[in-house]
């Protein structure tokens, strides 16, 4: 591996250098610094994008999965759209740690500004099992949307099954099982969560529920 390559186009100017590469779009003047052991496929990246080692972004059609604007992903993620009709949308300025695993059976959608810790699941499909007389792995998946809104933190090995939906700037606590919706500025803990705390614009304080 060369530990210093430039490649140019008519638009864009990449520099490759000790294990990340750059890329330069001069009609935009955007840059991504995307590590030369990350792996994406049918990703759209907004621009300012950081991706570090050994993760992998892959949709099965173009632009499939779409990164905004100044959002950094760790190490070791697996971010994968399954099927040629989902999408995963992850907003702007967003900070996703290590080793997390976003798989869409359906479609998924982080908001703007979302941080998000490590070891994290978010799984938007389901296997079924209604039907005893069958394994279960010959009964197919059920594959439900999950939303995840603005400004929110979700905390290490957290789990968020599919058909959840997460209001604006939410805390999702360490550990937790996400089954259910949790409503904009709320804390929720525990398996499965429950909201343990919401933000009183009035007293202008997180109390207690």
């Amino acid at each position: 591996m060369k530990f210093f390559e430039k490649i140019k186009n008519n638009q864009t100017r990449t520099i490759k250098i000790l294990g990340f590469s750059y890329t330069y779009d001069r009609n935009k003047f955007k840059r991504n610094k995307i590590s030369v052991f990350a792996k994406i496929k049918n990703t759209k990246l907004l621009g300012g994008n950081k991706i570090d080692k050994n993760t992998k972004i892959f949709a099965k059609v173009k632009d499939g999965c779409i990164i905004g604007r100044g959002t950094d992903i760790g190490e070791n993620n697996e971010i994968i759209a399954s099927y040629p009709e989902n999408k995963i949308i992850i907003g702007d300025n967003c900070c996703i740690g290590h080793d997390n695993i976003i798989v869409g059976g359906g479609n998924i959608t982080i908001g703007n500004g979302a941080l998000l810790a490590s070891y994290i699941k978010i799984l938007a499909s389901n296997h079924n099992y209604s039907d005893i007389s069958q394994p279960v792995k010959f009964q197919g998946n059920t594959s439900k949307d999950i939303i995840i809104g603005d400004n929110g933190w979700i905390g290490d090995n957290v789990i968020i099954l599919a058909g959840v939906k997460i209001g604006n700037h939410c805390i999702i606590g360490g550990g937790s099982v996400v089954t259910k919706d949790i409503p904009s500025y709320s804390v929720a803990v525990g398996n499965p969560a429950r909201i343990v705390k919401r933000y009183n614009f009035e007293t202008k304080k997180w109390e207690r529920c």
